[in-house]
This record gives structure tokens, C-alpha cells and sequence, in this order.
């Protein structure tokens, strides 16, 4: 299961398993998260969370207080459950700044550093294969704003031998989208023909095997123009994803989402799914049948809500009614319910669980926990 990735937000949170909710202690509860991600079964959730200043690993459950993964003075985010749920992977830095990718054993709480190349470049979202036995890894150099896209590749490694495979790379942009089923593919989206500036970021997409690294452009043309994120469908050959256009917000070109569409991958076509309400963070549900995005509320009084339509675009109907803006939904395993970050005020927000029929909303706040 891949981490989404969240960027300063505070956290107080869920649910879990039935969507029970437990009553904490009162006090002050707000700190910072990354990034999260679900543990198989609706065992809980792995957040990233700031301790001191650094990134942290905490296990937050329905029946427990949140506790650290594995404590250590080293930064830890963007976590990666296993499909098994034996192993956490996580991007992470130590104090001198080494970078590296490491992999948590849940039951023997031991850690392995990954011996993976990361000179001149920042380890960011890993990914498990289906079948659990490898891992992809994103390899950052620089960074990105509205007017440059970053320069990034996709490394794979194999768990059980302990190596890596290869890199994957077309063009200067590589944004991983997941494995195939069968998990002897990857997919991606690789820059058009140099269009990575000035505002308009075009990508197509790719297919590589990844016993031979041997990569199929399965888009011609830079169809699909400034991507942000992208999901695959779990079992049809479908990738729905975000865009963004540049706008000028006080005398700065910021990045604001715009559309959603849904694109068939060979032969290779897309379709807008939702325009025109600044719509991003799509996912598909576990049975693919759903999938889950956050938008502006057509209300005059609404905030960002999470939304939910069918796969052929039919039915939309949000999930949430408030004012507070929202980011980042994530399915849990069985597909009842629905994580998000919710922002209660500057530099306060919380972690929600919703059910996907919108009839019940929990939040588990935790006690403020203190480095020690």
C-alpha cells in the first residue's frame, strides 16, 4: 500500500476496525504529519508525524494510543505497508543528511537499510509489488515549482536477493504509477519531447518489464499535460489521475488543481471524469468500482470536501459538509472507509475516517506525545 503524501499538516485522528470511536484525555493534540498509510485488514494506520523537528514513524489504531514504530534520531517518512503487512518501507536521513530507504520488520521490530544508491538525490515514495517481493523507489534531484518540473527516475529493487534490479528512466521526469497485477510491470508517466517548463509539463505513458527494463510508450504525443498524482485501477487496464494549471496568486505562479480524468492504457485514450471544480487525489477503490478525490464544494459556504463517483463518471456525491478544507483520501483494505487530513485552522488539523456512504465520520484524537 502506498503512502500518501501530505505536506505540514497536523494530525489528530481515526477510526479503525468498525469505525469505533475511542474518547481521549483532553489537552492540546495538534502536531505535524507527512504522509500515512494503511496497514492491511484495518489494523490501523502508519503515519509519519513531526517529534522534535524530525519526521517520525507512530502506529495509530483503534485500539491503541499511537506509539512509535521504532524510535531513533533519524528522519522517517513516506511510508509503504507490504501486501502481508510484515513490512513497513520508508524513506529517511540521518543526522550527517545520508539518505536512504529502509525496511521495518513489524514482528521482529528489526530495521534493514536498503543498499541503494542514492548520491545527489532524495529517496521519496516507495512502492510494493503486489506479490510483495519488490520494491520501487522514486530518486529525486532538485526540486519542482510551476515553472520547472523536477528531474526524478524510478529505481526497482528486489527484496529477496537484496539488489537492485535497475533504474527506470525516459525522459528528464519519471512520476511512478504503480505495478501491474501480476507485478512484472511498472507503469509511469515520462516527459514528452522535453516539455518539462514554462508551465505546461507534458507526459506519456509508460510500460516497463521489469525482468529486462525494456520500456513501451503506450501514449504518443505528451497527451497527458501537468499530471500530479495518478492511481491505477486494481485489476483493468485504467489509470485515473489530476491536473493542474498555473495561476497567479499574489504576484506568484502557483500550481492549482483543476480536472480529473480517466485514461485506458492500451490503446491508449482519456476522458475528463470531473472539470471544473478544482478536483485532485483521485483513487480507485479496492473493487475499482469507486474512486475518491477531494474538490471545492459547489456550495458558495463550502470548503474542499471529499467526493466520491463511479467509475464511468456517473453519481457523483460528496462524502463530507463542512468548511474545512480537506487532502489526500485513501480507501481503506476492505473499502468501507475513507482516511483523509482534514484542516481545522492554522497549523491544527486532524485525520478523519468517513464511511464511503457518508453516514458516519470518526476521529480518534490522540494524547500530544513529547520527545523524550
Amino acid at each position: 500500500m502506498k503512502a500518501v503524501r501530505l505536506t505540514m499538516l497536523g494530525v489528530l485522528f481515526v477510526l479503525m476496525a468498525g469505525c469505533q470511536v475511542v474518547r481521549p484525555p483532553s489537552g492540546p493534540y495538534t502536531f505535524t504529519i507527512s504522509s500515512f498509510a494503511w496497514l492491511p485488514r484495518n489494523e490501523g494506520i502508519i503515519v509519519a508525524k513531526d517529534v522534535g523537528g524530525e519526521q517520525q514513524l507512530w502506529l495509530v489504531g483503534a485500539r491503541t494510543w499511537p506509539r512509535p514504530l521504532k524510535p531513533s534520531e533519524e528522519a522517517q517518512f513516506d511510508p509503504a505497508v507490504s501486501p502481508d503487512g510484515r513490512f513497513v518501507a520508508y524513506a529517511g536521513y540521518t543526522p550527517a543528511g545520508e539518505r536512504f530507504v529502509a525496511l521495518y520488520e513489524r514482528a521482529a521490530n528489526t530495521t534493514l537499510k536498503l543498499d541503494i544508491d542514492f548520491s545527489g538525490a532524495h529517496p521519496a515514495s516507495p512502492m510494493f509489488s503486489p506479490n510483495g517481493k519488490l520494491l520501487a523507489v522514486q530518486r529525486v534531484f532538485g526540486a519542482a515549482d510551476a515553472h520547472s518540473d523536477v528531474e526524478q527516475d524510478i529505481l526497482l529493487y528486489d527484496l529477496g536477493r537484496r539488489r537492485t534490479i535497475g533504474i527506470v528512466s525516459q525522459g528528464d521526469t519519471n512520476r511512478l504509477l504503480g505495478f501491474s497485477g501480476a507485478s512484472d510491470r511498472v507503469y509511469f508517466w515520462g516527459t514528452y519531447d522535453g516539455h518539462n517548463h514554462s508551465w505546461s509539463f507534458r507526459y506519456d505513458l509508460w510500460e516497463a518489464d521489469v525482468a529486462t527494463l525494456e520500456a513501451k510508450r503506450l501514449s504518443t504525443g505528451g497527451p497527458v499535460r501537468n499530471a500530479a498524482s495518478g492511481h491505477l485501477h486494481p485489476t483493468m487496464p485504467l489509470v485515473v489521475f489530476d491536473t493542474w494549471q498555473a495561476e497567479d496568486i499574489n504576484f506568484n505562479i502557483v500550481p492549482v488543481p483543476q480536472d480529473i480524468y480517466l485514461a485506458h492504457r492500451v490503446p491508449y485514450s482519456q476522458t475528463p471524469l470531473v472539470s471544473g471544480m478544482r478536483a485532485s487525489s483521485p483513487r480507485f477503490s479496492p473493487n475499482g468500482k469507486q474512486i475518491a478525490y477531494v474538490q471545492k464544494s459547489p456550495s458558495p459556504v463550502g470548503g474542499v470536501e471529499v467526493f466520491l463517483v463511479e467509475r464511468d463518471g456517473t453519481n457523483p456525491r460528496a462524502v463530507t459538509a463542512n468548511t474545512w478544507p480537506k487532502f489526500a483520501p485513501q480507501w481503506s483494505p476492505d473499502g468501507r472507509s475513507i482516511a483523509f487530513i482534514q484542516v481545522l485552522s492554522e497549523g491544527r488539523h486532524a485525520l478523519f475516517v468517513a464511511r464511503a456512504d457518508g453516514k458516519l465520520l470518526a476521529l480518534l484524537t490522540p494524547p500530544s506525545v513529547r520527545r523524550r
